[in-house]
């Protein structure tokens, strides 16, 4: 039976499964990741119940090797409200999809399955699957 406290003891054993999330603060640091690589931000906060919700399926995205080539970051609007107010979010959750240093898509708000199937559209936009596979 798999119960909550096998998940943590997996992430202790495991920590290659661990969700590969950065967490950053500055535009300096989001300045050297965005060179690198497509990347998705996810602007949220500790209070926000929508944020946490969609926790579970940041991290799960984030260990998939379809996405491998995709960074995963996270700003906390209260730490990061620089960039939250360079990127005009108005609203957290908020998901950012960045290629070659531009914002090229945006998700605001997460609702369950319906906000999952969007973002994974928009992360498939981002590694251009959607034009290979159509």
């Amino acid at each position: 039976m798999v119960t909550k406290n096998s998940y943590f003891w997996l992430f202790l054993i495991c920590p290659g499964i661990m969700a590969k999330i950065e967490h950053i603060t500055t535009r300096s640091q989001l300045a050297k990741i965005l060179v690198t690589q497509p990347v998705v931000i996810k602007f949220s906060a500790e209070y926000c119940g929508p944020c946490r919700a969609s926790r579970a399926m940041f991290e799960r995205l984030s260990n998939q090797e379809t996405y491998k080539n995709i960074r995963f970051i996270e700003v906390d609007v209260e730490q990061g409200n620089s960039l939250a107010h360079e990127y005009k979010i108005k609203g957290i959750p908020a998901f950012v999809f960045v290629k070659n240093g531009q914002a090229v898509d945006f998700e605001l708000g997460y609702n369950g399955i319906n906000s999952e199937k969007a973002i994974v559209k928009k992360l498939d936009k981002l590694t251009d699957r959607t034009t290979k596979n159509n």
